[in-house]
């Protein structure tokens, strides 16, 4: 403080000060996970309920980083009624945080949060390696993160409760208001391809079914990743939805029928060595979405090679 002024600190959270608390129980095999934070030299701050009973404590910094490094902890002072606990650990060159204070007056102040989520680590990059042969996302230049597995997809559903249901109808109005202006360049790329596999998984055969006949969308589809494979992909994903939840439908099933032949035979006329040409070009999800485009079993199998 200087006079009546609060000196201002505007670094916000700093990645490198998070680590991740692994904590062992006396009981065997027994473990348990938090976030702490590095809040001094030697001092990480952390939630007492993760430490608390602890036979063992390790800290990772950098996780899942080239500089990642664990080191033992020891549990210096917790308090369970403010849920607050201080871990001390060997000095490091990391540096730690600093403070500000905020005077006694109203204030909007603008918060973050960082650090390792109940479920482990939830998220994958999209096209990591983790994507199946048929997934969108293959395709797709943007940047995104999908669940790592679908036991976490459902113990995330299982954690917002019935709260997911408001979120699901404002994700399908955002998703419909662009449906309503024809898909037109600057959609955003999850409303182009992760948002049709997410109806797919929700079994909302109607809309996943509208999505996959719409040709507008096949269209905007196509220009957005360079080849059509994402566009039979939502099909297919429809498809094998409505088999599961309304077999009987044969106008679905025939509309997406209809709806895949018509963008198969847009590629006819494609040449099996063409992906080869893009790989050696370096456009690999390109190649790879051109090469499933290819109309005829044989020569498609030709061009995977």
């Amino acid at each position: 403080m200087a006079g009546n002024r609060a000196h201002v600190v505007d670094r916000g959270l700093q990645a490198h000060c998070a680590v991740e608390v692994l904590v062992s129980l006396p009981k065997a095999g027994t473990r348990r996970r938090g976030s702490g934070y590095l809040v001094a030299p030697g001092r990480i701050l952390t939630a007492a309920h993760v430490v608390d009973g602890a036979s063992q404590v390790l800290v990772r910094f950098e996780a899942d980083r080239p500089q990642e490094r664990t080191i033992k902890a020891t549990v210096r002072w917790q308090h369970s009624g403010i849920d607050v606990a201080v871990l001390v650990v060997p000095h490091t060159n990391t540096p730690t945080v600093s403070f500000g204070q905020v005077g006694e007056q109203d204030a909007v102040l603008r918060c973050s949060a960082l650090g390792f989520p109940r479920f482990g680590r939830m998220l994958r990059l999209r096209g990591s390696g983790g994507d199946g042969g048929s997934d969108m996302g293959l395709y797709a230049h943007s940047r995104g993160y999908l669940f790592a597995h679908e036991t976490l997809f459902a113990a995330a559903q299982a954690q917002l409760g019935p709260d997911i249901d408001t979120y699901w109808e404002r994700l399908h109005t955002w998703a419909e208001s662009y449906a309503c202006k024809g898909w037109p360049p600057g959609t955003p790329a999850y409303l182009l391809q992760p948002y049709g596999r997410l109806l797919a998984q929700l079994h909302d055969t109607g809309r996943s079914t509208a999505l996959a006949t719409d040709v507008r969308r096949h269209i905007r589809m196509r220009e957005v990743t360079g080849s059509d494979a994402a566009c039979l992909a939502e099909i297919a994903a429809a498809r094998a939805s409505a088999r599961r939840c309304a077999p009987d439908d044969l106008g679905t099933l025939a509309m997406l029928a209809a709806a895949e032949d018509l963008v198969a035979r847009r590629n006819e006329a494609l040449h099996p060595d063409i992906p080869a040409v893009y790989a050696r070009l370096g456009h690999t999800r390109r190649a790879m979405g051109l090469a499933r485009s290819v109309f005829l079993p044989m020569n498609r199998s030709r061009a995977l090679q």
